[in-house]
């Protein structure tokens, strides 16, 4: 990457200069770049965020009915009747973690060559962004429970150490390396991680399938089962709820149900007493043409009194709209909603509806099958701080660390954020 200024102050071998290696990071880790590393997800890119926020929670209103105290009659207008009804969303931070580590047998190997020093923490510190980038990207379309993969029903995790997921779009969750657990639920429910973890050992994108070290999945996990969830090590009911939480879909097959939405509490509201309202507009495409369920869905967010701009889908199911929508298209980069001045745009279509121009983008950590049709600025990402940034920036200032179990050191990465929307009714999501 070149020499940088600071490079000079690093003592390579038996001393690290960690003054020294934060300096650099700092000249190459602006706001802009960790922008541009992490926002591989078009959704979390262009979503409003405020990092202004601190406390437990970021706890907003929504307006779900106004005063019934309307009439013909004036004695009935002013005499009866009730105030609007107010829900109160009490949304709770989480916390996203990834490091960045150099080995000590890296700084001794760099003696003489403090760039290759620096050619190695940046790679681990790339690394580092990405990897909140892409977890951040994933639960902001999962329902809160921090699942990213679910292991299909013809599976043998019992007898294979190679299982099929059940919807193979979320195969890009999965890197060699990985620890993952599974769990009888997708992280929403109580029934917690099975025990033990298994380790990815190879991924194939094309087939859907994760193959783990071992004879076989119960080599490490001796309860796993087909259907079981699958979590990174630790995210199990980790996650902010994202969109499949704040708009649950319809489940697919022959009598589909809005099986996300009961009466548990979400977010502190009990959606079912008005559930387009505060779970959003639903439409089960039962297989129809995309496009004719994009104008339909649009109609009944519409009809809700809202105003969607935006529509996002998995790069499979947005191939086939723009196919259908053919010649009413027009191709669009729309600008992300970043906090720097950062250049950061996403190719995408546009088409004219009776109800507006809508921009529909693909992403490919929306599951295949599913398309949200949303009014961007009823949402937020709260953040404390900056959405992904260093650990301890800005407070104990010691950012690269002597690791306690091992020979390296190690610099730390956080987000701690929220999701937010004040009117689920004025946004949608398809079942295509």
């Amino acid at each position: 990457m070149g020499c940088c200024p600071a490079t000079e102050g690093i003592q390579i071998g038996l001393n690290f200069d960690t003054t020294a290696a934060t300096s650099i990071l700092k000249q190459r880790y602006t706001l802009k770049k960790i922008e541009t590393l992490a926002f591989k997800s078009s959704l979390l890119g262009i979503m409003p965020k405020d990092t202004q926020y601190g406390g437990y929670q970021y706890v907003g209103a929504i307006r779900s009915a106004i005063p019934t105290s309307v009439s013909h009659t004036d004695s009935v207008a002013f005499t009866a009747g009730n105030a609007s009804v107010y829900n109160q969303w009490l949304c709770s931070y989480k916390n996203t973690y990834a490091s960045a580590n150099v080995t000590g047998e890296a700084i001794d190997r760099s003696k003489g060559d403090a760039n290759a020093l620096v050619d190695a923490m940046v790679s681990e510190f790339d690394g580092a962004f990405i990897g909140v980038g892409q977890t951040l990207g994933n639960d902001l379309f999962g329902d809160g429970g921090g699942s990213f993969g679910q292991i299909s029903a013809g599976s043998n995790p019992a007898g294979s150490a190679t299982i099929t997921l059940a919807n193979p779009s979320q195969i890009f969750n999965f890197v060699q390396g990985q620890i993952l657990q599974t769990s009888l639920d997708d992280g929403t429910g109580t029934n917690g991680v099975r025990t033990g973890t298994v380790t990815v050992s190879a991924v194939d994108i094309n087939a859907g399938t994760i193959t783990v070290s071992g004879a076989n999945w119960a080599a490490g996990i001796a309860a796993v089962a087909p259907g079981d969830y699958i979590f990174q090590n630790g995210n199990y009911n980790g996650a902010f709820p994202g969109l499949f939480g704040w708009l649950p879909p319809y489940t697919q097959g022959p009598n589909p149900t809005r099986s996300g939405l009961t009466s548990a509490l979400f977010n502190g509201v009990n959606r079912t007493v008005d559930p387009v309202r505060l779970g959003g507009v639903a439409y089960p495409g039962q297989g129809a043409p995309k496009s004719e369920s994009f104008i339909q869905l649009g109609m009944l967010v519409h009809r809700m009194g809202g105003r969607p701009d935006v529509m996002v889908a998995n790069p499979v199911d947005y191939a086939d709209l723009e196919r259908e929508l053919g010649s009413r298209v027009q191709y669009i980069q729309m600008g992300g909603n970043v906090l720097s001045d950062a250049q950061i745009s996403f190719p995408g279509i546009e088409v004219a509806t009776p109800y507006g121009r809508i921009k529909i983008l693909e992403d490919v950590f929306c599951p295949q099958g599913y398309g949200f049709m949303l009014e961007m600025d009823s949402w937020l990402i709260p953040s404390m701080q900056d959405l992904i940034r260093v650990a301890g920036e800005g407070t104990d200032g010691l950012q690269w660390l002597r690791a306690a179990t091992s020979d390296s050191y190690q610099m730390r990465v956080v987000s701690r954020a929220t999701t937010y929307c004040s009117a689920p009714g004025h946004n949608g999501v398809v079942t295509w």
